[in-house]
This record gives C-alpha cells, sequence and structure tokens, in this order.
C-alpha cells in the first residue's frame, strides 16, 4: 500500500517527496532591508538622519531583525568649511547613481533609500519605517551567506556564498564601522557633537555569477575592529535594486568599550 497519493493530496509533490525522506523543504529567503543614508558632518541637516540611523540600527539589532543599515558620506559638503574625514568621491558617485536610476533629484543631503529601490529626505521617519516594513516583507530574491570573516594586518577577509542571483547582478561588501562620537570644530555643524552608526569605510564589489567567492577589504588607519561589521548585499546593475542580504559583525566583539571620539 503506498502512502505517497495520500501525501500528494496534502502537499504539493517536492514537498511530499521531502517528507518522504525526511527532509524540510527549502523556503525562500526571508526579507530584508538595506538601509543607505548619504549624509555629511557639513550638513546642518545630516544630524537628525544620523540619529534616527542610529535608532534603526540600535532596535533592529535589539529585536535581530535582518535591517543593515549603511551611512556613506558624501564629499561634496568638504570644501563649506569642514571637511569630513570618513567622505568619499566614491560614495558621491554611488549616489548620483541613485539619482539616475531613480530620477530622485539631487544629490542632497540627508537621503535615505531603502533596498535601492525607495528615496527620501532622510529625517523622515515615518517614511523610514513604511519603507522598511515592505521591504522586510517581501522574500529577498537572493539568499547571502557569509561563511568566514577575519581581520590581520590591517585587512579583512570575507567569504560568502550567494544563491539565487542573476547573472549579471553584482556582489557588493561594506566594510562599516559604529559607535563613532565626533566634535566638529567649524562649518555649518561647528560646536557639536554628532554620533555616527555603520559608517562606510571601504566597498568592494565583483560579479554575482560566481555564486562564491571572497573579499579583501583594506582597513583604513583607526579602524576599531571590534566596533565594525561587513554587509555584504546583493544589487542589479541597472536598477540598483538590492534583492539579497546579510552581515557579520567582525570577530573579538562583545566587550564593554566607550564610544570611539575622534576629533
Amino acid at each position: 500500500m503506498s502512502f505517497l497519493p495520500a501525501i500528494s493530496r496534502l502537499f504539493p509533490a517536492s514537498a511530499a517527496v521531502a517528507v518522504l525522506l525526511g527532509v524540510t523543504p527549502a523556503t525562500p529567503p526571508r526579507g530584508v532591508a538595506v538601509v543607505e543614508l548619504f549624509t555629511s558632518e557639513g550638513c546642518s541637516s545630516c544630524p537628525p538622519a544620523d540619529e534616527l540611523l542610529r535608532a534603526i540600527d540600535a532596535d533592529a539589532r535589539r529585536a535581530r531583525k535582518p535591517i543593515y543599515p549603511l551611512s556613506f558620506h558624501v564629499d561634496y559638503w568638504d570644501d563649506l568649511g569642514w571637511k569630513d574625514p570618513f567622505s568619499s568621491p566614491a560614495y558621491t558617485a554611488r549616489q548620483r547613481a541613485y539619482e539616475r536610476a531613480l530620477r530622485s533629484g539631487g544629490p542632497y543631503t540627508p537621503q535615505m533609500i531603502v533596498n535601492g529601490s525607495e528615496a527620501f529626505v532622510g529625517s523622515r521617519r515615518g517614511q523610514a519605517d513604511v519603507a522598511i516594513r515592505e521591504a522586510l516583507a517581501k522574500p529577498a530574491a537572493a539568499d547571502v551567506v557569509i561563511e568566514s570573516a577575519s581581520t590581520s594586518s590591517g585587512v579583512v577577509t570575507v567569504a560568502y556564498r550567494v544563491r539565487g542571483a542573476a547573472p549579471d547582478d553584482l556582489v557588493v561588501a561594506a566594510l562599516v564601522e559604529r559607535g563613532i562620537v565626533r566634535r566638529i570644530g567649524s562649518g555649518e555643524n561647528s560646536g557639536r557633537t554628532l554620533h555616527h552608526e555603520e559608517v562606510v569605510r571601504a566597498l568592494a564589489s565583483g560579479a554575482a555569477a560566481r555564486g562564491a567567492g571572497t573579499f579583501t577589504l583594506d582597513a583604513p588607519s583607526g579602524l576599531d575592529p571590534t566596533r565594525a561589521s561587513v554587509v555584504v548585499f546583493v544589487q542589479r546593475p541597472a536598477s540598483l535594486e538590492i534583492t539579497g542580504a546579510a552581515r557579520v559583525d567582525l570577530p573579538g566583539q562583545g566587550r564593554n568599550r566607550p564610544p570611539l571620539r575622534e576629533n
């Protein structure tokens, strides 16, 4: 007597076979939210957005939600009274690429972009909450697994595996640092103390077609590895939509340390 017909009435064929073999059927990757903030220490409108990103990060870590903030400091404020030490022309170029893909206007700061597809003023908590909630509700098309992460001689090495990415997709790795406190000496924020979370300190990308690979990221001078993480995500090259992501904290974390202060 065969039990397969009875099982197949309750489950799809593939699930029925999995039940008979004692194998758990594969489930689609859960939704993720990569939250990019384009900001600058020279911008007086940016501190509220920095604080919002800080709150998003704290809430996500506390609740263990797959929400991955990235703070990109652009360089077009650097000639207006204060040079941001975390700024890079590469991050400005990234924002301009979004401007073209999303026709969002700008560039401007603060700007927040969720999963490469929803752009809005970076200090608007209500819009951020809605965009993040919608991103988490949509199953990720690509599954990203970070298999290992290590630091040695100023280099961070991350091995990853990707499933479900399109052949022309990109895999991007961002080395980020959190818990940075800075006293600003001039410019629009002169005299203010700013708090930064998940500041992008290095960025690299490669082809997703390989399915697995390794990134080596040069750690900038002064990086505190006990406050650093790597976010790996899959991004479509034309629309810039982000379809999957994962994060790993670098080894040696968990110690109670005061915030890093730089002047």
